[in-house]
């Protein structure tokens, strides 16, 4: 029983940040139609979010991997 109710958690954890999601899209939408000039702005502060998070988990990987790669 107990993975069950683990499992439907999860779907709802899942569900509802997809529905946030979706809202904060929207608004991002709406406002980008408002202000054009802004999505200069938000498309490089969401390619500076990744590269940092790509960067940071890479270099987590490499930490806590047993296969060592040479570069």
């Amino acid at each position: 029983m107990e993975r069950i109710e683990f499992i439907l958690k999860a779907v709802s954890h899942l569900v509802w940040s997809l529905i946030l999601e979706g809202l904060l899209f929207i608004i991002l939408g709406i406002l980008v139609y408002i202000y054009p000039a802004l999505l200069i702005v938000l498309t490089a502060v969401f390619f500076l979010f990744t590269g940092l998070t790509l960067v940071s988990i890479g270099l987590k990987v490499r930490r806590y991997s047993k296969i060592k790669i040479d570069f």
